[in-house]
């Protein structure tokens, strides 16, 4: 990967909703008390608790039917969400996520200063209840919607790897998603980049998301001051990845 662009810095940034996720080694299910006894610590921040179920099931095929065999199904972890919706913390058997959401793409953002502090804040908590953790995948991942004013636009000037259209076939695309995987070396990182037409256009104007999903898995032992850097580095990808892929008539749209 290219070294880091000048990292953005806008007043309407287009994304609706960046995790951090922290998956870990399974727990025994004798901790989901341990985890629900976690929501004290974040009210009155976090009033609102719900629970999050696992189910899993075992298919079969027996002349031409499909057998379901349920194997667990019950509580998986829970789930506190803020009064205004737009943070959530779940705390789970398998890990750790924070997210943070703005249903309005034009909104101010909070930044990745605010988004590292409270998910880090929720992640000492969740490490303080249980076992200590064995760390199985770290990611961050950031859902952006690039609504573009007006009802049709050409993607060659908004995007730096548009989808094409073989020539000679009409040219009218009515729809597109693309996805890219690729593993990137500093950091030691697998990327996921998807775009495509939002199925929710922004007040009718065309809407493209732009997915950033960032992770490594079975990282090697690491203290929690490594685990929070890495994440770090994963921020400087994602604007790198960020900014490579919209032109800059597109970066105009969110000054």
């Amino acid at each position: 990967m290219a070294s880091e662009l000048q990292p953005p810095s806008f007043s309407r940034p287009p994304v609706i909703e960046a995790l951090i996720d922290i998956r870990v080694e399974r727990l025994p299910t004798e901790m989901l008390p341990n985890l629900e006894t976690l929501h004290e610590n974040f009210l009155p921040t976090y009033p609102e608790k719900k629970t999050r179920y696992q189910w899993e099931a075992e298919f079969k095929l027996s002349e031409g039917d499909v057998i379901t065999h349920p194997k667990t199904q019950g509580p998986f972890g829970y789930r506190f969400e803020s009064t205004d919706k737009k943070r959530l913390i779940q705390v789970r058997l398998d890990g750790f996520t924070f997210n943070q959401l703005k249903p309005d793409p034009t909104e101010s953002w909070p930044g990745w200063v605010s988004l590292r502090e409270e998910a880090k804040k929720g992640w000492d908590l969740y490490v303080g209840a249980i076992p200590t953790p064995k760390v199985t995948r770290m990611a961050i991942r950031y859902i952006n919607q690039i609504v573009i004013p007006g009802d049709k636009a050409s993607l060659d000037e908004y995007l730096t790897a548009p989808p094409k259209i073989p020539h000679g076939l009409p040219q009218t695309l009515d729809n597109f998603f693309t996805r890219v995987e690729f593993m990137n070396s500093a950091p030691d990182a697998k990327v996921l980049i998807t775009q495509a037409l939002s199925p929710r256009p922004w007040q009718n104007n065309v809407t493209i998301t732009l997915d950033i999903d960032i992770f490594r898995e079975n990282p090697p032992n690491m203290d929690d001051k490594s685990l929070w850097q890495t994440l770090d580095q994963f921020r400087i990808l994602k604007n790198t990845i960020f900014m490579e892929s919209l032109t800059p008539k597109t970066r105009k749209l969110f000054k």
